[in-house]
């Protein structure tokens, strides 16, 4: 079984690459209710279990769209990246002081700095000269 995502996101693909705009346009969503047209965002949707009985809500069908039409832009595709790292050192008395191969190998480490982003990049000059774009950085606070 796919994961559902998997299923949403390649039949996204399939109804844009057969959507027809009424200027005769194909392949392309101009619009942002145009990808309402899939019928997996809906009533086809890889996340509403349809062993249910009790389907008659719209609410239940309407959910999905509710979550994602604020995420979807007319345009240029864009990425939203976000990263965490930390810096570490080794722990108290975590460094092997003993004999043989593993002598100062560090057992253990105690986390020093934490930090977070948040980048959009958007992808220019695809075929033949590929670059991106960031359009913007930023370090995201602390919880």
């Amino acid at each position: 079984v796919e994961p559902s995502l998997y299923v949403l996101a390649a039949n996204l693909d399939t109804t844009r690459a057969n959507f027809q705009n009424p200027d005769g346009l194909r392949g392309v969503f101009e619009r942002k209710g145009d990808i309402l047209a899939t019928p997996q965002l809906s009533e086809q949707s890889p996340f509403i279990d349809f062993t249910q009985t009790n389907l008659n809500s719209d609410a239940i069908y309407e959910w999905l769209p509710q979550q994602v039409m604020s995420l979807v832009r007319v345009g240029s595709p864009r990425y939203v990246i976000y990263s965490w790292g930390q810096t570490l050192k080794p722990a108290p008395n975590s460094v092997y002081s003993g004999s043989g191969p593993f002598f100062q190998m560090v057992t253990n480490y105690q986390v020093v700095a934490e930090a977070a982003t948040r980048t959009v990049v958007r992808i220019e000059g695809a075929p033949t000269n590929t670059h991106a774009v960031v359009e913007s950085f930023n370090i995201l606070p602390p919880q």
